[in-house]
């Protein structure tokens, strides 16, 4: 497991204003060959400090899509876990002095395209819901045909002997187990044209490209 690093601290002119990025008794080092712009650096500070309170909504598998440090996983998934008191302050300025010493770049953009794959996912999973509701509220063929003529490569029969077992099932009060598979069958339809379009709209790219 690793451990960050000892021994660093801010000295900008032996001026006060950066103290919060202490942490207990560790200070964070920066030296400057060249008189900094402290109003640009107090900005930069700030936004990385938003960005941690960011990843703390994430969870243990999505931080290490990030590839960052283990302790630094701990670090967040710690101050996630704490009320908005000084302790969690404290802890997030911790987590906000070690981003500074990584590729703070990349990270950004792994945690760019993880969002843009949640936001997908929560697309996908609306779509499904509605696709579902609309078959089993109308249960009939015209309801099928639509679906058919947006997903063509559907399975019609599955999808079609779903449809009526849900309908039965909500019309007997029962337990909504088909309209669960349904749902799933229509998620994973979804997901899979989303797939493809995907790819074929990178396959178009490359060929305009060349």
């Amino acid at each position: 497991m690793n451990h960050p690093p000892k021994g660093i601290e801010i000295d900008i002119d032996n001026e006060k204003e950066f103290d919060w990025l202490n942490v207990d008794d560790e200070e964070i080092i920066v030296n400057y060959a060249i008189r900094p712009n402290k109003t640009q650096i107090k900005k930069e500070i700030a936004e990385i400090f938003e960005f941690a309170q960011q990843l703390t909504h994430l969870s243990t598998h999505q931080l290490a899509q990030l590839s960052l440090p283990e302790y630094l996983i701990a670090a967040i998934m710690l101050a996630g876990k704490l009320p908005p008191t000084a302790a969690r302050k404290r802890q997030l300025k911790y987590i906000t002095a070690e981003l500074r010493q990584l590729n703070l770049a990349d990270i950004q953009t792994h945690y760019a395209q993880l969002k843009q794959q949640t936001a997908d996912q929560i697309r996908i999973q609306h779509q499904a819901e509605k696709w579902r509701d609309y078959l089993i509220n109308n249960g009939n063929a015209e309801s099928l045909t639509e679906l058919f003529n947006e997903y063509p490569e559907a399975d019609r029969q599955k999808l079609r002997q779903l449809q009526r077992q849900a309908k039965k099932e909500k019309l007997a009060a029962q337990s909504p187990k088909s309209a669960r598979l349904l749902y799933q069958a229509l998620k994973q339809l979804i997901e899979s044209s989303s797939t493809i379009n995907a790819e074929t709209d990178s396959d178009l790219t490359d060929i305009e490209n060349n």
